[in-house]
């Protein structure tokens, strides 16, 4: 998926753009646009022609505090831009005196009017009298080049309000809802990001079973004169398998691999595996598996927790997706969404209470937890996601427990993102 662009991973030698309200450094493959209601714009200027990665600041008069302007900032991405799924709202530019988060970064994907996905990221401050937005934005394929130059940017942004006003615009409480026992543990007012309406994930895709891929695997071996792309087994060409196989459209009525259905049976065969995410709440678990192709992955997975589960354990949705619409499908599956996590210090939970919360129901008045299993070729992390506390990192265990970490909300998205570009670029 990566594009090389070694000019672009640094802001090394960079030159500095003032506006009105900020002054932010602009890296020296970016050049300074001037476009209608922006402060300024920084399009990328290197690399073959397609999507150009950007940064563009702009600022709005208003006495809001912090909290609101996150918010409303949230809730704009899918009124901007329809479908946009908000991934993550973290705390920012934190303050090296007391940790005060004087900024947040929200990050958002969506698709295109071209059928690309775009990815943002938003940083937002408040000055007491202005809100400002640094948005910078990029194919997720670009993310593993472009993201570390748009961190430099907005970590170099100066602000020309008074550092005062921005502070306490960051400590002031305003219209937005807040959560109020995290805000009272961490010092300052953080607002409700959890209460933000997210799209439940919908399974899209043909109903296949995994015991009917191995037959089609088996089927592309299989080249024959009329059927040049393989074709079933004789004893693969009847039952249960080879009507869900047809029902697909992966083979046709004479048992011959369609080139959709030879298309999924090359991804199965060069065994690509980008991650295996496993989801588990109460007595219900579920899984997905994607696997890279040339410039497309396949999808494989059951039900979604939001979903009713499908027929039979065996029972799977497959869909061959665009290499750049898997980072936020993943995503989706698996409830990646904004979150503020706190833990205490040291924090640690026994496996006997971790299984009691993931095998909660929430009847008997106990916090259930959604147990998050991520497998990629680099290893495998555990996150559990709890209503009340969001995603929390679970270590491995130890003799005193497994310890508890508190994760930005951004964190497992950037472990999907950069697994996806990982199978497609075989770095």
């Amino acid at each position: 998926m990566t594009t090389p662009h070694p000019d672009a991973s640094t802001t090394t030698g960079a030159t500095v753009v003032e506006t009105r309200h900020a002054i932010l450094p602009r890296p020296e493959s970016f050049a300074a646009e001037a476009h209608e209601g922006a402060d300024v714009v920084l399009a990328f200027t290197g690399g073959a022609a397609g999507f150009r990665p950007n940064l563009v600041l702009t600022s709005v008069p208003s006495t809001a505090p912090l909290t609101d302007a996150s918010l409303t900032a949230v809730l704009a991405a899918p009124q901007q831009h329809p479908r946009a799924r908000v991934l993550s709202c973290d705390a920012w530019d934190l303050d090296p005196a007391d940790g005060l988060p004087r900024a947040r970064r929200i990050v958002f994907a969506y698709r295109a009017d071209e059928g690309r996905d775009v990815l943002v990221h938003k940083w937002v401050w408040a000055t007491g009298a202005e809100h400002v937005h640094l948005s910078a934005s990029c194919l997720p394929s670009q993310a593993h080049v472009f993201a570390p130059v748009f961190s430099a940017v907005a970590s170099g942004v100066e602000l020309t309000a008074d550092p005062d006003a921005v502070r306490a615009a960051a400590r002031a409480i305003g219209a937005a809802p807040l959560q109020p026992q995290l805000s009272e543990r961490v010092g300052f007012p953080l607002e409700d990001v959890s209460s933000v309406p997210v799209a439940p994930f919908v399974a899209q895709g043909a109903l296949v079973s995994i015991g009917a891929l191995q037959p089609l695997l088996t089927g592309a071996e299989r080249g024959r004169i009329g059927a040049a792309r393989g074709v079933l087994a004789r004893s693969d060409r009847a039952g249960a398998s080879a009507r869900l196989l047809a029902d697909a459209g992966w083979i046709d009525d004479r048992s011959r691999l369609t080139p959709l259905g030879a298309g999924v049976a090359d991804i199965l065969r060069a065994n690509r595996h980008v991650a295996t995410i496993t989801l588990r709440r109460a007595e219900r678990s579920e899984s997905l598996t994607a696997y890279a192709g040339q410039d497309a992955a396949l999808v494989v997975c059951g039900a979604g927790l939001t979903e009713p589960p499908l027929d039979g354990p065996d029972s799977r949705r497959a869909a061959v997706v665009p290499a750049e619409h898997l980072p936020a499908i993943l995503a989706a599956w698996a409830g990646v969404r904004p979150f503020w996590s706190v833990t205490d210090e040291d924090e640690r939970v026994t496996p006997d209470e971790l299984e009691a919360h993931v095998a909660a129901t929430g009847g008997d008045g106990s916090e259930a937890w959604t147990g998050v299993l991520v497998r990629t070729p680099q290893g495998e992390r555990y996150d559990v996601l709890s209503p009340s506390r969001g995603f929390l990192r679970i270590g491995p265990p130890t003799e005193a427990g497994h310890a508890v970490g508190a994760e930005p909300s951004g964190a497992l998205f950037d472990l999907l993102l950069d697994a996806c570009d990982r199978a497609f670029s075989a770095r």
